[in-house]
This record gives structure tokens, sequence and C-alpha cells, in this order.
């Protein structure tokens, strides 16, 4: 055995590697040493077209962290999104589970609250599927086809906070140049910042956890959109008279937008 080679390591993919949750995997990745990564984005892989998974060597990979997606959800209610989110979300999904089936790789994918209607305050992993807007829809048949793949885990996260622009930053310029704001008061959830959700696919990789679906949020209180406002005025010192309560209802009629769950808050005791 003096002349064997031992076997390299099985390689990591990762999809969606400029977005707000694939940066903070990447920055895991390389602060705790793990090496076999592989990053990509939609100018270099599209996960959507069959004939981009021919010329790769799949028995060489163990794992496929799939964080790319269309997140657009209002932009999903359009001719053109709809088309763009089912394409991502669905067939771009179809084919990943495909490859992790067929070669028997682990595969890693991210969901939202979105697939269900809201009307239970608490999610489970369990609960039944009832999405509200096309963005819902395309989630919930992605999650679908992950469910079939014999390793995979499935992490369901909501209200997701990372580098670059969102709900916080967004409060924050309004804040700092004494605009008003607008905030639902009646959508509930808990933020998830990237970084904690990283954390929680490598715990569950790292620990041999057993497959399927698993909630992570961000845990603490439930809050609104409008309580979070109010947080981030406050700790700027602006006034948060400036901020202006309305509804998931109204701002849908006025915007033509989707319809969101009034309830996101997830249930976290799997995990836990």
């Amino acid at each position: 055995l003096k002349d064997a080679k031992p076997m390299a390591p099985k390689r990591t993919m990762v999809f969606g590697s400029n977005g707000k949750l694939g940066r903070a995997i990447r920055e895991y990745a390389d602060s705790h040493g793990l090496a076999n990564f592989e990053y990509h984005d939609t100018d270099t892989f599209d996960i959507a077209d069959a004939k981009a998974y021919e010329n790769i060597n799949w028995d060489l990979y163990g794992t496929i962290i799939n964080a790319a997606a269309y997140t657009s959800v209002d932009g999903a209610e359009t001719p053109e999104g709809r088309k763009s989110a089912w394409r991502t979300n669905v067939q771009g999904v179809g084919n990943l589970a495909r490859i992790a089936t067929e070669h028997k790789i682990t595969l890693v994918h991210v969901s939202s609250d979105y697939v269900f209607d809201g009307t239970q305050r608490m999610h489970k992993e369990i609960e039944e599927f009832a999405p509200l807007s096309v963005y819902g829809q395309t989630k919930a048949a992605g999650d679908a086809l992950v469910e079939n793949v014999p390793r995979h885990y499935l992490l369901r996260s909501s209200w997701i906070i990372g580098e670059g622009r969102n709900f916080v930053t967004r409060m924050l310029g309004l804040a700092q140049s004494g605009s008003p704001a607008e905030a639902p008061n009646d959508q509930f959830g808990r933020l998830t910042f990237t970084n904690d959700l990283a954390g929680a696919i490598f715990h569950l990789l790292d620990s041999d956890a057993d497959y399927g679906t698993y909630n992570m949020t961000g845990s603490g209180p439930v809050v609104s959109w409008y309580d979070l406002a109010k947080t981030v005025f406050k700790a700027v010192g602006a006034d948060d008279a400036n901020i202006i309560a309305n509804s998931v209802e109204a701002y849908a009629q006025k915007n033509n937008a989707a319809l969101r769950p009034h309830n996101c808050s997830l249930d976290l005791s799997k995990l836990d």
C-alpha cells in the first residue's frame, strides 16, 4: 500500500455565490479553512440549462449547496417575472435534484416561509403548502422536488438580511434622509441573518444530522415589519413618527403586488 494515493475529499459546489447567502457561505468556508469548494453564479452556470451539467464529472462531488433563486416576490407576478421564477426556482431545482439523486450527492437547498398562507401563527416543517403568490408557488414546487432526493437538507427561512440592499438598509436610508417610510404592521416574523443561515447549513452537514427539512431563522421575539422599522429609526436617532403603518392587503392593492402571508414565523424546535 506504500504506493497507493489517498482519494481526494469529495468536492462541494455552491450555486448563487454572488447573492447575499452565497457570499456568507463562501465567507464561512474561507474562515474555517474548508477546501475543495467551487462557486458559481448565473454568469458561470445556469442551473436551469440541462446542457450545463453534461461536461462535469459529478462523481467527484459530495455536496451541492443551492443558494440560487429568483427572489423578487412582486416581480414574479409579472408575465416575464413569472417565467423567470419558474425557470430558476423549479426547472433549475429539478435539474439539481436529478443530478444529486443520480450521483448520490447531498443537496442543500434554501426555501421560504412564503410556501405557506400564514394562517398558522407558527409554521412547522410538516405543514402543507398553501402559497399565496407566484413566488411562493415556485418555492413550494422546488421543495417538492428536493424532498424526493434521498440525501437532502432543505432549510426553510424567512426575512433574510445580509450584505447588500435589504429592508434594514432601506429603512436606514429613509431614517437618515428624514424621508417618510411605510411598513406593514400586520405581517409578523423574525429576521434571518445570512451568516447564521450559513452556519446552520454547515452544522447540519458536519453533524451528520438526519436528512430532511429544517426551519431556520433567527430566534427571539416575533415582531412586525413596522416594529423593525421603528427599531432602525430609533437606533439612528430618527423620528419614528415618520413611519406609516400599512397592511399587507393595502400594499398589494396599491402597488399591484403579490399578496403576502400575515404570519411568517417558523417553529425552530427541530433545529434546536
